[in-house]
């Protein structure tokens, strides 16, 4: 069997040097080859690192088998290249409050994170490439219900990781 290209990034000959990382969500037991190449034919030199972490992660699968969040916990996941999935959480408010969730992700293109109230979504972010964060913090109080966070990516080539807090 070939193996196939997880996806490429061409960076055009930069005038100073860039500082670039691509993060992968790839799962254990494999082996992954990665190929460094100058399509000009230039001397030149460059650096690669590559590091891994394990996230042991517990997630729901469906909006029914969320996981639920508890106040002040933090949440690891991973979203693995070729696996188009979603991770659902779930965080209870037992009377009317402010709410802050923070969410930070690496990607290697697109990770979304959707909240719903119930079936109503509320609200979509996409984060792009790289390292980036969104922090939510809710204008007034929200009134006492459930309300489910949904982790995705797009394609089976979108990956990475994320961590989630609430506060």
């Amino acid at each position: 069997m070939r193996a196939s290209s997880l996806s490429h990034f061409d960076i055009p000959n930069p005038p100073v040097p860039i500082i670039y990382g691509v993060t992968y969500g790839v799962p254990k037991g494999r082996t992954y080859y990665i190929k460094v190449w100058s399509p000009a034919s230039e001397d030149g030199g460059y650096t690669l690192v590559a590091k891994n972490r394990k996230i042991s992660e517990k997630s729901g699968s469906s909006k029914s088998n969320a996981v639920e969040i508890k106040k002040n916990t933090t949440i690891k996941g991973t979203m693995e290249t070729g696996v188009k999935r979603a991770d659902w959480y779930k965080i209870r408010l037992t009377s009317k409050r402010s709410v802050e969730l923070s969410w930070k992700a690496r990607t290697n293109e697109k990770m979304k994170l959707a909240i719903y109230q119930g079936s109503r979504k509320i609200d979509t972010k996409t984060l792009t490439y790289a390292d980036a964060s969104y922090k939510l913090k809710s204008v007034g109080k929200w009134p006492k219900d459930t309300y489910y966070l949904k982790v995705y990516t797009d394609t089976e080539k979108s990956s990475g990781w994320y961590i989630l807090r609430w506060k």
